[in-house]
């Protein structure tokens, strides 16, 4: 198995390739876990929808349920 880097500057994502013995290819995208949210593909996305709904008074524990949601 290959596994490359994602070419697209995402960091959260790695691209793996697989080369079956009969030569067939199958490509995947695997999640990698990052050390903060700035380094996450959508990470300004969850940034802004956070401060939002903080903004608006939601608590901490119902904003982490409805982001991982």
């Amino acid at each position: 198995m290959l596994i490359e880097k994602s070419n697209r500057g995402e960091r959260d994502i790695a691209l793996a390739r697989v080369v079956w013995g009969d030569g067939t290819v199958t490509d995947f995208e695997v999640k990698i876990q990052v050390s903060c949210v700035a380094k996450l593909t959508r990470g300004e996305e969850l940034r802004a929808r956070l401060l939002d709904l903080a903004r608006m008074g939601m608590p901490d524990d119902e904003i982490a349920e409805k982001l991982t949601r």
